[in-house]
């Protein structure tokens, strides 16, 4: 065969192709319909341009598919543990109302960015604010509460953005107390794509990690309104998590993985000392107040530990009789031997904390108080058996006298409070 007739018999062939392929899609696929009930199309047919597909995270819900809560009450005394939102948040804050010598919380709705005001002892609950921001992913109460730092994505879907709000100027709960009417927010946006942020234990400050290249960042430290910074140290990684723990104590850890090792740094006159030991996988970690105690969480072929590491006696470690992440847990202010954790039931398994970041795992936890000096953990609520239902623990957070221990539930985003005893 000549390979003059060899090229014609391939053309012929691949002309063929076409010409059933396009008779199959006029005559019989455009006619059909796809699994959402809508006309099928041709990049239906070829794979070019068609959207990144999103597989559904499976999560605990009733028969319905629909996250099911109790109606919450509009006015009367609170339980000792209490749903204070139902809709999901992002972010919250419990502080002393000045006007009333009350304890207060503080939350932003997560689809509307709008804020609410609640007595941590009453269900009576306000709209305090009327400016709306779509799709608040995180949020981060400043300034004694009176301003907040809202974070979300841009139109794009990859640019990240922070927007820095106030309410009135006259003290955390004061205006609000007199005010009739949801006030707006007055701010600005502070730099886009803040990798991660952290608020100084006294919410004057912040500090945080801003991408200056694919794979450099810095760390910065200035106002809450974005208006005074200054750069603390530029890091050749970009994949880091930002924490203040105490007045002149910022940590940079690098993001966790069961599959990488981790690292935990301290940040101090432009260097980043290295706080952690070894090569630790899924490495989480959590600085307490004096900077001489962390609580560190590693991750190896027998599963998920929880240690403590002592700084003043050479980064020696002692083992935890309860298994949790970093993440799942909060040091007291007023007893620095005090920690708050919330901890799985049945212990963590193979590659944590990845599955629970990922979502791909739903945990349900007790909350418990451990003594770090005697290594005691007790059990403080079985959260299941007093909320009825299997409560995933993150951010929490303590109000200043520490009678209020606020966090969200991972499986609903809605935010609850328990009355410690």
């Amino acid at each position: 065969m000549s390979k003059k007739t060899f090229k014609f018999l391939v053309f012929a062939i691949i002309a063929i192709v076409v010409i059933a392929a396009l008779l199959w899609y006029f005559l019989i696929f455009r006619g059909s319909v796809g699994p959402d009930g809508k006309p099928r199309s041709l990049k239906d047919f070829f794979p070019f341009g068609r959207p990144d597909v999103t597989v559904p995270i499976a999560k605990p819900k009733p028969d319905d598919g629909e996250p099911r809560e109790k109606p919450l009450p509009e006015t009367g005394v609170a339980p000792r543990l209490r749903q204070v939102s139902d809709v999901p948040t992002s972010g919250a804050i419990a502080f002393l109302d000045r006007s009333s010598n009350n304890t207060k919380i503080r939350y932003v709705e997560r689809a509307t960015g709008h804020i609410f005001e609640t007595p941590a002892d009453d269900y009576t609950t306000s709209r305090i604010s009327n400016t709306t921001i779509p799709k608040v992913y995180e949020a981060y109460f400043v300034e004694d509460g009176d301003a907040v730092i809202m974070r979300l994505l841009d139109e794009d879907g990859a640019t990240i953005e922070s927007f820095y709000g106030s309410l009135a100027r006259s003290g955390a709960g004061a205006a609000t107390g007199a005010a009739a009417e949801p006030q707006e927010l007055d701010g600005v946006f502070l730099p886009d794509n803040i990798l991660s942020l952290a608020v100084s234990p006294d919410t004057k400050e912040i500090v945080y990690l801003e991408r200056r290249g694919n794979a450099t960042s810095a760390l910065l430290r200035g106002s809450p309104d974005g208006k005074t910074r200054r750069e603390l140290l530029s890091l050749p990684l970009t994949e880091l998590l930002v924490s203040w723990p105490a007045k002149e104590t910022v940590t940079i850890l690098t993001k966790p993985s069961a599959q990488a090792p981790g690292y935990f740094f301290e940040a101090e006159r432009g260097v980043a000392n290295r706080i952690s030991t070894g090569l630790a996988n899924g490495l989480t970690a959590l600085l307490d107040s004096t900077g001489k105690m962390a609580l560190i969480g590693t991750s190896d072929r027998r599963g998920y530990t929880t240690s403590l590491l002592s700084r003043e006696k050479g980064n020696s470690r002692s083992s935890l009789p309860v298994a949790t992440f970093a993440d799942k847990c909060l040091w007291s202010r007023r007893d620095v031997a005090t920690l708050y954790c919330a901890v799985p039931k049945g212990g963590l398994g193979l590659n944590q904390p990845d599955s629970w970041y990922q979502g791909l795992a739903a945990l349900a936890d007790d909350l418990y108080r451990i003594d770090t000096e005697t290594g005691a953990a007790e059990r403080i609520l079985d959260l299941s058996a007093e909320g009825g239902k299997e409560f995933d623990v993150m951010n929490l957070s303590l109000d200043p006298s520490e009678e209020y221990l606020l966090f969200i539930d991972k499986n609903t985003l809605f935010l609850w409070s328990l009355r410690l005893e």
